[in-house]
């Protein structure tokens, strides 16, 4: 089923839904309200805020802000349930602010050529005609229209992706068995994140995409039953697990890259790369998921890493120390939402040709 019609079934959706027909009704009532409002001042009137006409037109504008703004929240919402990696979310509330500026300055366009329009068909006493395109501001009405519409759409349908995603996370998630995430001792955390998970409905088409997804939670959950992990959540782009050992989060990250390389030598068409960052803490157990700085920063490291990647932080390096890893010096970072700079290295995965 089309994600938006699946989308649109449910009660988020019939709400969204209701707002994209406002957001669609709003320019409609503009324009009618300009057509009458031309009418008048074709009469004896000259071109003001007042006309009788205008009642639509601020209707039909209130009607759209109001349908947009509520989009927009919708999107923000479904952002932060959908657990996006950092880039994906920072991308994803790019895409929706875009959007919603592009409503704003359909508008204006829209309102700014019908008020230059009913002015003209005053000066020539004339009525306006919606379907001419020999006036001479119909296009700035056009334009506004066409991007409000478009605008609209494009929010529509990424909120109607980004729902179906949480359903699918939140039902992929395990259910909880009552066993307490976090033991005595430090833990070492894993977020596995996709490559171009966002783009990739765009690019492939809803089935494919989702079929990439299902090879990545395959090969990380059979990764993470070889080594004794813990499946913490499915962030929507990724898995977030836990281990009790260093050695045994590094192996599973080893063993996720060497499996992804071997599928893509199978299917040299496929577009899966996997990012994996690591690192090892005291985290705070709640609600069956973790919380505090080591997790943050595991989340940070991640979002470091470049697609067939796997980068540590110190603390992880230094509790492999003596297994037989190989870490190459990456140097210092920042990650965002820290103060100070944190030493990154790779690990090597790869066996020598």
């Amino acid at each position: 089923m089309e994600p938006r019609i699946q989308y649109a079934q449910t009660m988020d959706g019939v709400s969204a839904t209701r707002h994209f027909a406002g957001l669609l009704i709003g320019p409609v009532l503009i324009i009618v309200g300009l057509v009458v409002d031309s009418s008048w001042h074709a009469t004896d009137h000259a071109a003001h805020l007042f006309g009788e006409g205008y009642v639509l037109l601020f209707l039909g504008l209130a009607v759209m802000i109001f349908a947009s703004v509520r989009m927009f929240m919708a999107h923000i919402g479904l952002v932060g349930r959908a657990s996006l990696g950092g880039r994906h979310r920072a991308k994803s509330i790019r895409m929706a602010t875009f959007s919603l500026y592009i409503v704003i300055t359909g508008a204006g366009l829209l309102l700014l050529g019908g008020f230059l329009d009913t002015s003209w068909h005053h000066d020539h006493r004339q009525e306006l005609d919606v379907f001419s395109p020999l006036h001479p501001y119909h296009s700035l009405v056009f334009v506004g229209f066409v991007a409000i519409v478009v605008a609209g759409v494009r929010i529509f349908t990424s909120n109607a992706e980004l729902s179906i995603e949480v359903a699918e996370a939140e039902s992929s998630r395990p259910v909880a068995t009552g066993v307490t995430l976090a033991p005595s001792g430090p833990l070492t955390i894993l977020f596995t994140d996709m490559e171009s998970s966002t783009a990739l409905t765009r690019q492939l088409g809803d089935a494919a995409a989702q079929e990439v997804r299902r090879t990545h939670n395959e090969i990380v959950r059979t990764a993470l039953s070889a080594n004794d992990g813990t499946e913490i959540k499915h962030t929507g782009d990724g898995i977030m697990a836990s281990f009790s050992t260093a050695s045994s989060a590094l192996n599973c990250a080893i063993a996720i890259q060497r499996s992804v390389a071997a599928h893509k030598e199978e299917h040299s068409d496929s577009p899966l790369g996997i990012y994996i960052g690591l690192n090892a803490g005291e985290p705070i157990a709640e609600d069956d998921d973790l919380f505090g700085t080591s997790v943050d920063l595991a989340a940070r490291i991640c979002d470091h890493a470049e697609p067939g990647q796997v980068l540590v932080s110190d603390v992880v390096r230094q509790l492999a120390a003596g297994k037989g890893f190989m870490f190459s010096d990456i140097g210092d970072v920042v990650p965002k939402g820290f103060e100070e700079p944190v030493r990154l290295y790779e690990v090597r995965w790869w066996e020598e040709g």
